[in-house]
């Protein structure tokens, strides 16, 4: 590999010593389409507790919260609420695009989590 500077730019030029053999194989056509995903979530006070005014999503994204089934006596646990972000399938694949808005409005607290 060998590298020239001219004004600033670099190019680098890099050979090859491999023989390659030629294969058509026809085009290549991806398994499916890039996509656009998008989320909304708007978190709310309620007594103690913290709801979801709206929680929304399209594909790929999806958006899980557990509801806890007791009553949560830690006063620095109340009005926490427990958000899933998910993929649907394998995952994204290049040029696929997530938006996700989040309102947490005041005394409310949210806890985003992602797959891994």
């Amino acid at each position: 590999m060998t590298a020239h500077e001219q004004g600033g730019s670099l190019s680098l030029n890099r050979s090859c010593d491999h023989t390659w053999r030629s294969m058509s194989l026809g085009p290549v056509t991806p398994l499916r389409k890039a996509v656009h995903g998008t989320g909304r979530a708007e978190l709310h006070a309620f007594g103690d507790n913290a709801h979801f005014a709206e929680l929304s999503y399209t594909y790929p994204l999806k958006l899980l919260s557990p509801r806890s089934s007791t009553a949560v006596q830690d006063e620095a646990a109340q009005r926490v609420a427990i958000l899933y972000s998910l993929t649907y399938g394998g995952g994204l694949i290049g040029g696929d695009r997530i938006e996700l808005s989040l309102d947490v409005k005041t005394g409310t607290k949210l806890l985003l989590l992602t797959q891994v």
